[in-house]
């Protein structure tokens, strides 16, 4: 997953460069660094979405290469638009995850709170 997330950058980034975007480079930049600082973990990927994902930055990759800048455009907001709302699941998953173990945490205290003589 770590060697993935970094082709992955690496991709974006790429593109981002080739389009002269010097503001959307630092801002994905920003975005990564952030995601790390905050220790927000991402989910791993089955075969299956490394595959689609793939797929994905193939056509956009194909667009880009054959002039289509219409085509280039869709596929690349698709491929955002699916990534941010895999981002705000995966969020949200982690956030439940966490208030779930604050409420066993704060269960145990009591529970230990309540044997005591």
């Amino acid at each position: 997953m770590e060697r993935f997330l970094s082709i992955d950058l690496q991709y974006h980034l790429l593109i981002l460069r080739a389009a002269g975007n010097r503001r959307i480079v630092k801002l994905v930049r920003d975005a990564r660094l952030l995601i790390r600082i905050l220790a927000m973990p991402l989910e791993t990927h089955d075969v299956d979405q490394l595959r689609h994902i793939s797929d994905d930055h193939r056509r956009i990759l194909d667009a880009i290469l054959a002039g289509d800048a219409p085509l280039s455009i869709h596929l690349c907001e698709t491929h955002i638009r699916t990534s941010r709302q895999e981002r705000l699941d995966d969020y949200d998953r982690w956030e439940r995850m966490a208030q779930m173990r604050l409420e066993d945490a704060l269960l145990d205290s009591f529970l230990e709170i309540d044997s005591e003589p």
